[in-house]
């Protein structure tokens, strides 16, 4: 990470976030310098993909509202989110939804605990893999089975997929397609 671009961080080892921390101009955008690691990277503010050529990195300046927070995430990363959760209160992640970002591949190892005792220590927890894979023709998401358990967690619950930057199927699918819409102005399939 670069020293002087004030504000930017690492959230966990997929994204970074170049939060709007320059003030705004006339047309109410502001300025934001962000760096970024050898790869290919997907802006979810403003839904492309940038390919980082240089091993070393590269630094770019690009223009955002105030209201965006722009974040960069690793090409094929799995992201697991939680919708409308305002506190981590509950000891199972209820509205969990997983979002596949375009690229080749990703994964990720969820994890969680009751989040209140130390039972952590003594292996009360589960984790849980979740990949992703993109070929020609198919973008997969394959959640494992969980590993581990605690008190209060429930084995059984509703989970969204949301693949962004899809267009819907034109093949039946053994999925329901929950929405087709756009999420942050840039499409996205749910499942």
């Amino acid at each position: 990470m670069r020293h002087d671009l004030p504000g930017q961080y690492y959230f966990g080892a997929d994204m970074i976030v170049a939060p709007v921390v320059e003030p705004i101009g006339e047309d109410s955008m502001g300025a934001v310098s962000v760096w970024l690691p050898e790869g290919e990277w997907f802006d979810t503010a403003h839904g492309g993909t940038l390919s980082i050529k240089s091993p070393s990195g590269e630094s770019f300046k690009r223009r955002y509202l105030l209201s965006e927070t722009p974040a960069f995430v690793r090409a094929g990363s799995v992201i697991p989110t939680l919708q409308g959760a305002a506190r981590l209160d509950s000891t199972s992640y209820e509205n969990l939804s997983i979002v596949a970002y375009p690229g080749e591949g990703g994964e990720h190892l969820l994890y969680e605990d009751d989040g209140t005792s130390q039972g952590y220590l003594s292996g009360q927890s589960v984790t849980t893999r979740i990949d992703h894979r993109t070929t020609a023709t198919t973008r997969t998401v394959r959640i494992r089975p969980a590993e581990g358990a605690y008190r209060g967690w429930s084995r059984r619950r509703d989970i969204e997929i949301q693949f962004r930057n899809e267009l819907p199927p034109v093949a039946e699918s053994r999925w329901k397609v929950g929405s087709q819409g756009n999420l942050s102005n840039h499409r996205a399939l749910v499942v």
